[in-house]
């Protein structure tokens, strides 16, 4: 196939098209195109849409954008012409070809994505006479004007115009806070996000709602407590996720009389600067227990606590571990800290093999939700730091004697998990953390590596040993085909850490290793038995599960 057999003119207007749409350049079916189902090309579409969107009319690079893809061939141009769910999706992503668009889609649902930098009336969209078969409405507005904000406002917040089938609503405000003062009722809206904006919606099926703001400061001036509370009065009984971020400020959290009852809740997210917003949460919902609930402490610097967050973080992890304790009588962390996931400390309950090691560390109540406390991505991301850093960081003011730090959640743990790939710890850092864990019976390593292992190796220049009531250490790979172990700086581990802990001139060996089946070492199998044999003889280790052996 030559390049011109599939060059559509990407140069043509956007209100062209219609007339690109009639356009006869497109070559016949070759194999290749035969042999993809409709799904596929469908799923190419829609990544194009997304991919490489149109740009501004003229515009010589991306113009036309997904319709192209639709120009590939004769039969392509037939299937995704059939697509009426396809071109309903793509509404708004060629404002200048909205009639098109429309006709295409038929009487499809349409999906509504409205641009930032044009009026709402001026896009050529009909948002008027189109909003009764809107199904999604996206829109992103960058510095927005009060006039421009209030236009927006008409559009969501029309009594004579509803919007009588929408269930999703995103709104995301740029560099900017700012609070409506219309109500709208949407009873059929399930899915709604805003950022840095807030308004009264009446939804009485909404299932999902998140509410962020950049500062509390903002967000709490934005956000009308009793409006709040009002609109999720209204759908109690279909609610069942919440996310709240930076929406009420530390020293004036919400109190209403009688908590609302949330009896179908999965999932709470609270993110602030000040622990009251997890006693505040409980106090004006009621939810049920087996509810998953978030905390992220996020930083602030317009607060005058610049120690809050530290503060908030321990507090919060002694609240979750009370929480678990109440259900099942023990507690432990998992530190989890994967690329491409946000790091957080999970507090679990514990199985009755936890301490002995012969089988799975945590069980998952059925009565009991998951309790995760997240780290500040934003600042971690800023400087670089790890799980580890971020959670030294929060040692600081009990050092400094600056705050008051409740750290008896770290100090009573006796079982923890590290789940890390790709990446080594901060060394510095994770002795730290572990220092303030004396009663760690259990550590179990998923990825570990040669720094992590010299982590519970004795800290020379404080005098102190990592972990020191450590009874059992399990290694295990975070992933298939895992970088290999370097043998002789493992077992060296072992060693340093029983001869440090001497009693009466003798090592104190660890009492309990297991090595996971799917841990790799840079030797063989010669070689790392006659490891596990010299640890045995220097009395270093006393049990040991090799798995490989």
């Amino acid at each position: 196939m030559s390049d011109s057999q599939v060059e559509v003119g990407a140069t043509d207007s956007l209100g062209g098209c219609g007339h690109a749409s009639r356009r006869t350049n497109t070559c016949a079916c070759t194999p290749f195109n035969t042999r993809l189902p409709p799904e596929i090309q469908q799923m190419i579409f829609s990544w194009v849409a997304v991919l490489d969107p149109p740009s501004i009319p003229g515009d010589a690079k991306g113009s036309l954008g997904f319709v192209l893809i639709s120009h590939v061939c004769r039969h392509w141009r037939t299937t995704l012409l059939s697509m009426r769910h396809v071109w309903a999706d793509s509404m708004g992503l060629l404002p200048e070809a909205t009639i098109e668009m429309v006709r295409r889609a038929g009487s499809h649902p349409l999906t509504v994505t409205l641009r930032s930098d044009l009026s709402p009336f001026d896009e050529g969209m009909g948002l008027f006479c189109h909003r009764r078969s809107t199904r999604a409405l996206h829109c992103a507005l960058s510095e927005p004007s009060p006039s421009r904000a209030r236009e927006y406002e008409d559009v969501f917040c029309d009594e004579v115009h509803p919007w009588p089938i929408l269930e999703t609503l995103k709104i995301e405000v740029s560099d900017r806070i700012i609070g409506m003062d219309k109500d709208s009722l949407m009873p059929s809206l399930r899915f709604l996000t805003m950022k840095n904006i807030f308004n009264h919606f009446t939804a009485p099926s909404l299932q999902s709602l998140s509410i962020e703001f950049q500062e509390w400061t903002k967000g709490s001036f934005a956000l009308q407590a009793f409006k709040f509370f009002d609109m999720v009065r209204a759908c109690r009984s279909t609610l069942q996720d919440l996310e709240l971020t930076h929406c009420f400020a530390p020293d004036a959290m919400p109190l209403i009389p009688t908590p609302i009852e949330l009896p179908e809740l999965r999932s709470l997210y609270l993110g602030g600067c000040s622990h009251q917003l997890l006693d505040a949460a409980r106090n004006c919902f009621t939810y049920p227990s087996a509810c998953d609930i978030s905390f992220r402490p996020l930083y602030d610097y317009t607060t005058t606590n610049p120690f809050q967050p530290d503060e908030s973080l321990h507090l919060v992890l002694r609240a979750f571990s009370d929480e678990v304790i109440a259900c099942t009588g023990s507690y432990g962390f998992e530190f989890h800290a994967l690329p491409g996931e946000a790091s957080h400390i999970s507090v679990r309950a514990l199985s009755p093999e936890a301490l002995a090691g012969t089988g799975d560390l945590f069980v998952t109540p059925p009565d009991l939700g998951s309790r995760k406390v997240y780290f500040d991505s934003d600042r971690m991301r800023i400087f670089h730091d790890d799980i580890f850093d971020a959670l030294s960081y929060a040692l600081i003011p009990a050092s400094t004697k600056k705050a008051n730090l409740n750290l008896s959640a770290l100090r009573d743990v006796r079982v923890l998990s590290i789940v890390q790939a790709g990446t080594e710890p901060a060394t510095g850092a994770m002795r730290k953390v572990l220092l303030e864990m004396p009663e760690l019976r259990v550590l179990h390593l998923r990825g570990g590596t040669a720094d992590m292992m010299r982590c519970i190796c004795p800290v020379i220049s404080h005098g102190r040993l990592s972990v020191p009531n450590l009874q059992l250490l399990r290694v295990s790979a975070d992933r298939p085909y895992a970088p290999p172990l370097d043998l002789w700086q493992f077992n060296r581990c072992l060693r340093r850490r029983a001869e440090y802990h001497q009693a009466g001139g003798r090592p104190s060996p660890l009492p309990c290793l297991i090595v996971d089946r799917n841990v790799e070492f840079d030797e063989g199998l010669e070689a790392q038995k006659a490891g596990v044999e010299r640890l045995q003889e220097m009395n270093c280790v006393k049990k040991v599960y090799w798995r490989l052996i």
